[in-house]
């Protein structure tokens, strides 16, 4: 079995041509190519769900752990062409066991193994192993019979999000916090960064979404935080009530 990332390459190709019957037989020729030109085509294929849900686990812890809201989803969000695919991650109280949803299918997972690249899975009582490689943005993901390169997309807001009502700023995924920009009682502009956080094996930014003031702060420099923790309290601006 062949695994290949990064790369433009032709093994799923390959793959047909010789798992095809005629060529199986060894009934072939100079022809066979232009006899059976589907074997030619590029597989339209999209992710599977399970694909996906490899995809979001292999970006998360799988121990369990402690979240202010327990119940709240971990959303996920990948592109894969000129589409986009949003999942949901729902830790349960037991280690290593998520509820998994995409649009109308939702599934219990349960991760058996996990290591830099592979990742064993029973999704609804079904084992599959999954080869997945990072760069950057780029994810390639190996199901055991094909390859696909999807593009992680932040869950991050583009900047002037909607501030919540009582002003937490809450981290948005599990990560490590690895600056803290202000300190208590700083006053701020709406896009200053407030909070770095590495998480998916990226920096994210965590920015102000209005005027005001730091009336508090949760998280420390080096702390590893899980989504949903409020990082910080900003105080809005009188003008900005």
């Amino acid at each position: 079995q062949v695994q290949l990332f990064g790369l433009q390459h032709n093994i799923d190709f390959l793959q047909r041509v010789l798992l095809h019957p005629k060529h199986l037989a060894g009934d072939i020729s100079t022809r066979f190519l232009g006899e059976y030109p589907e074997l030619s085509a590029k597989s339209k294929s999209s992710p599977s769900f399970q694909v996906l849900v490899a995809l979001a686990l292999s970006e998360q812890p799988v121990a369990g752990y402690y979240r202010n809201n327990p119940n709240r989803p971990i959303i996920h969000n990948y592109k894969y062409n000129n589409t986009q695919y949003q999942i949901s991650i729902t830790p349960r109280r037991e280690a290593n066991i998520f509820e998994a949803t995409l649009e109308e299918k939702s599934a219990t997972v349960v991760v058996r193994a996990k290591t830099t690249n592979t990742l064993t899975l029973d999704i609804d009582g079904h084992r599959r192993t999954f080869t997945i490689s990072f760069e950057g943005k780029k994810r390639w993901i190996h199901d055991g019979q094909h390859h696909y390169s999807l593009l992680w997309v932040t869950p991050l807001p583009e900047g002037g999000g909607k501030r919540e009502r009582e002003g937490s700023l809450r981290a948005p995924m599990p990560g490590q916090i690895i600056e803290i920009m202000v300190e208590k009682g700083q006053i701020v502009k709406t896009g200053d960064v407030l909070v770095k956080l590495e998480a998916m094996k990226m920096e994210h930014s965590i920015e102000a979404p209005y005027d005001g003031e730091v009336a508090a702060l949760y998280c420390a420099k080096g702390e590893t935080v899980q989504a949903d923790v409020v990082l910080l309290e900003l105080t809005p601006a009188e003008n900005e009530s």
